[in-house]
């Protein structure tokens, strides 16, 4: 979805104990709520909560843990 290009993220994070689903560290964490479509052609949007960290990852490359 971040390689499509196609998705939003809320401009403020929020600590939830829930943590990151992308990283899931099984921690507490400040995530943001991203939004977002896999393709154009797909009508399902996604939903996510997402720390700052793993957002630069996959839109940057690298790793910034």
């Amino acid at each position: 979805m971040i390689g499509s290009g196609l998705f939003s993220f809320d401009d403020e994070s929020y600590f939830t104990w829930e943590g990151c689903e992308h990283c899931a560290d099984g921690l507490g964490a400040e995530v943001y709520e991203l939004h977002g479509y896999r393709s154009l052609d797909e009508r399902e949007l996604y939903e996510f909560h997402v720390c700052g960290d793993c957002i630069n990852s996959q839109y940057y490359g690298g790793n910034y843990a």
